[in-house]
């Protein structure tokens, strides 16, 4: 595979991990959940019950219960739980900090990659 080549898939590669980036579930209270479910409307959280925690997809609140279709697709599709079993909602959100570490060093490595490949190769 030609360098050039090589350089593009590289960069293309490191790309897409820097704009993935890094992301943590971060603990919501009851109505700050319930608050943010109804209007930011999140692709995906991750609720604690009393003995279980399960990652739940389109989740919305209707009333005072949690409605949403569990990931895994274990005992049924389908979760109903009232707020009041609920004892903690996590929200995935990104790390700023961790990503940015990531995009720095990213760069530096880049850099002496690039840095090696210019200096000429000495065969003995």
């Amino acid at each position: 595979m030609p360098l050039a080549l090589r350089l593009k898939l590289s960069f293309i590669a490191g790309a897409l991990m820097l704009f993935t980036g890094c992301a943590v579930w971060r603990p919501l209270g009851i109505d700050e959940a319930a608050s943010v479910i109804s209007n930011d409307r999140p692709s995906r959280v991750r609720v604690t019950l009393q003995d279980t925690v399960v990652t739940v997809m389109h989740p919305r609140i209707s009333g005072n219960m949690m409605m949403a279709v569990r990931e895994d697709g274990s005992f049924g599709d389908s979760l109903a739980v009232p707020l009041g079993e609920i004892r903690q909602v996590e929200l995935r959100r990104p790390n700023t900090r961790a990503t940015r570490i990531f995009a720095v060093t990213s760069v530096l490595v880049a850099a002496l990659i690039l840095v090696g490949l210019s200096q000429p190769m000495v065969y003995r």
